[in-house]
């Protein structure tokens, strides 16, 4: 079979694979409403935890003062209740920190993976060499067959199998040796 060829039934079989828009529009909604759910539910977790630090942080004020100004402690006990507060300190930033969802702009990202998944045929088309490996890398993690005249895989992008219609038809799965 001749390159030409072959591409084009390479592009015919990534467009059988394509979502439909509808499809990508539902899973959308639905990766911004688990996403939303979860940067509420850090926000809640981050206030609790500043307010954690914040009394971590009195209680080593009051632990100073005890010690500097009313010296009602010794050295050996201050430096021993100073490092279980500084490590609690530092447990609870960490923690706040890991709590705080970096800004990412979700829906920018998702657009820019819908437009991927919906136009991959033509992507690969208009890719370079170099492009259109690391494309195929992504959709077809395990490669890609070429037999009897078709294509086939032993494993697609989990994205193209969680977005095709239960009756579409499915992409030829090559046999795994």
């Amino acid at each position: 079979i001749g390159k030409a060829a072959m591409e084009g039934r390479f592009v015919e079989y990534i467009e059988r694979m394509q979502p439909k828009p509808q499809y990508m529009k539902l899973f959308n909604e639905i990766l911004l409403d688990v996403w939303k759910e979860k940067q509420a539910q850090n926000f809640t977790l981050s206030l609790s935890l500043r307010r954690q630090i914040e009394d971590l942080l009195s209680d080593k004020e009051q632990l100073e003062k005890t010690f500097i100004y009313e010296k009602a402690i010794d050295r050996e006990t201050y430096e021993r209740h100073r490092d279980k507060l500084n490590e609690k300190i530092t447990l609870a930033e960490m923690q706040e920190r890991e709590a705080k969802l970096e800004a990412y702009d979700v829906e920018g990202v998702l657009n820019f993976a819908e437009h991927v998944l919906l136009n991959a045929a033509r992507m690969w088309m208009e890719f370079s060499s170099d492009q259109k490996q690391r494309l195929q890398k992504v959709l077809f993690p395990q490669g890609v067959t070429f037999t009897d005249g078709a294509f086939g895989t032993a494993e697609t992008s989990l994205i193209f199998n969680l977005l095709q219609p239960e009756n579409a038809e499915k992409p030829r799965m090559a046999a795994r040796h």
